[in-house]
């Protein structure tokens, strides 16, 4: 886990499934990316999970995958699973959550496609919603998955690897629901991006500090 302090100019990370905000605090200085898709699977992490802030609460999304929760392998080899419909699920649980939210509209279109097309790969699909994450909040370094010599090389000169993103001191920020429940830290940073919009980066910059 990175420390306080001056961001690296390089990152990795693991590939997670629309990540939460306190990753995007790590990465928002960062002048490039780089995915670690060596590392085992986390069945209980955020691979292929995500935490939204629904009409009810807090709302866990799981991406199923082939083999289930028993998987062990890298997680460069793991498949999504289609035996559910967990897309139409997983859309519709975000419609419900931020359509009402203030820039909704204004990203809705960034995402819907990969709730409307199919990944072999887990990876496929989170690497291709960082994409859309990081055009979203305007982040114009280098992103690409990193080979074992590269992430070598990074982890060995760098405080720079973040493979489970937390944030103690999460600023409030304005939520959809937050009249019922409260500000709810710890959310996916789709959360951020579709209440804050365009000021989205600047809370990053500003929690990072």
């Amino acid at each position: 886990m990175m420390n306080a302090g001056k961001v690296p100019s390089t990152m990795i990370i693991d590939s997670f499934y629309l990540p939460p905000v306190a990753l995007l605090c790590h990465l928002n200085s960062a002048l490039s990316i780089l995915i670690n898709t060596e590392v085992k699977f986390a069945k209980s992490g955020w691979h292929n999970r995500c935490k939204i802030a629904g009409p009810n609460g807090p709302l866990l999304l799981t991406v199923p995958v082939t083999g289930g929760r028993g998987i062990k392998k890298p997680l460069k080899e793991v498949c999504v699973s289609y035996e559910e419909r967990w897309q139409q699920v997983h859309w519709g649980s975000i419609c419900a959550a931020y359509r009402k939210s203030s820039y909704f509209e204004f990203y809705e279109y960034l995402f819907r496609p990969f709730y409307e097309q199919r990944f072999d790969l887990l990876t496929e699909l989170n690497d291709g919603l960082l994409q859309a994450v990081l055009k979203a909040l305007t982040f114009s370094g280098s992103i690409k998955q990193a080979n074992l010599d590269e992430i070598t090389i990074v982890a060995g000169t760098q405080d720079s690897v973040i493979n489970a993103p937390t944030m103690l001191n999460q600023r409030p920020y304005q939520q959809v629901f937050q009249h019922r429940h409260g500000f709810l830290p710890g959310l996916s940073i789709i959360d951020l991006i579709f209440n804050e919009g365009p000021a989205a980066r600047a809370y990053l910059s500003a929690v990072s500090q």
